[in-house]
């Protein structure tokens, strides 16, 4: 009887490294490796580095696959083939893996231990986790700090000064009428007075011969200055009454 020892179709050999621990959002961990697999030499596969939780299949971070970083899509839109490539050669292939946390993954915020592994993708977008022993992992980042939005600073209003209104002080009735009309007296020229034997000056108080022709003069000019008195008068009542009513008005009565 003949016994044959099993040989796993593919296996990763990861190497210790010195760093357990990752502190620091663009920390990066380099992990040398060994791909074994039963493949034709010049065979092609894409390998991913992976952080998760024991237990679970919920992987995060980025991978450096020699010209940028990368973190998905792995199976679509051939996404598979911007990770880190590998050529089989005497199948078997060495390298180093280049990875760091994806800080906005939940899957990696949490704080607490993790495991890595290294999950191997085919020409066709294949995914297959070969037999390995995951490195064990530490990851405790720093909370984020919460940014506030700057608040709003209104622009200063221009005070306007209102210029203040002229002041109009409304005489009574009777005291604008009482002023024209002694105004007008003042004014109107002095006036003889009639009497038996002739006219007497109001000034001088002489007395001068009288003729009918005179008297009928002054009876006329006296008519004339009486009539000169009752025109003003009629105004100023009227120019009284209407800004009276314009107070009124105003203060709302």
């Amino acid at each position: 009887m003949f016994w044959f020892s099993t040989v796993s179709a593919a296996e990763i050999i990861l190497s210790d490294i010195d760093t357990a621990e990752i502190t620091k959002v663009e920390q990066e961990l380099t992990v040398p490796l060994e791909l074994k697999i039963n493949s034709s030499d010049g065979t092609v596969y894409y390998l991913r580095g992976a952080f998760f939780k024991e237990g679970t299949s919920q992987y995060c971070g980025y991978t450096w696959n020699g010209s940028e970083w990368y973190n998905g899509p792995f199976t679509s839109g051939d996404g598979w083939k911007k990770l880190l490539t590998v050529t089989i050669a005497s199948d078997s292939a060495k390298t180093e893996i280049k990875v760091k946390v994806d800080s906005n993954d939940s899957h990696c915020r949490e704080p607490g231990d993790y495991l890595f592994k290294v999950l191997r993708y085919t020409e066709a977008g294949n995914s297959s986790g070969d037999d390995q022993t995951p490195l064990k992992i530490r990851i405790a980042l720093p909370s984020p700090t919460p940014t506030t939005a700057p608040s709003a600073t209104n622009a200063p209003v221009k005070s306007q000064t209102v210029p203040a209104k002229p002041k109009i002080t409304l005489l009574p009735t009777h005291t604008l009428f009482a002023t024209a009309i002694i105004k007008a007296v003042s004014s109107s020229p002095k006036i003889p007075i009639a009497s038996s034997l002739g006219f007497i000056s109001s000034d001088s108080g002489e007395v001068s011969p009288v003729n009918e022709a005179s008297v009928a003069g002054i009876t006329e000019k006296s008519q004339g200055n009486i009539a000169n008195l009752f025109i003003p008068g009629i105004f100023l009542i009227f120019l009284s009454a209407f800004l009276s009513f314009n107070k009124l008005r105003k203060q709302g009565v």
